[in-house]
């Protein structure tokens, strides 16, 4: 039997994020819910992650800061992580260099991308 790969989800809108878990479940994947970065940090210290998919406009603590934590963490700091927000990359041009430097596989934009291009982008970050 082969180890379900996990996937943590730091996604505020709770309709959003339970449709994707629901997509990557059926997947086969193990999906983890955070709506905030209090319990995003509480999944990170306690359970091995194989993928992050983060949010970048979130309540109180934004999705970069977030993604900085992921890469001070020694158990987080190689994990892959799909940055999934409707902020546009010409929105953003600091955000992306940030991004880059903190190696972020993807950058979808949620208005633009269907369940089945987050799947296939996670499929890929993790090489399934």
């Amino acid at each position: 039997m082969t180890k379900h790969k996990t996937i943590l989800m730091v996604e505020d809108d709770e309709l959003l994020a339970r449709m994707y878990q629901l997509k990557l479940e059926l997947a086969g994947y193990e999906v983890l819910v955070a709506h905030t970065a209090a319990e995003a940090k509480g999944y990170m210290l306690t359970r091995p992650l194989d993928l992050v998919l983060l949010d970048i406009l979130l309540p109180k603590v934004n999705g970069l800061t977030i993604l900085k934590e992921i890469r001070r963490n020694h158990d987080t700091m190689h994990c892959p992580v799909i940055i999934l927000s409707n902020l546009g990359h010409t929105e953003v041009d600091m955000h992306d260099d940030v991004a880059e430097t903190l190696g972020v596989v993807a950058y979808l934009i949620k208005a633009k991308v269907t369940p089945d291009m987050v799947l296939a982008a996670v499929a890929s970050a993790l090489k399934d």
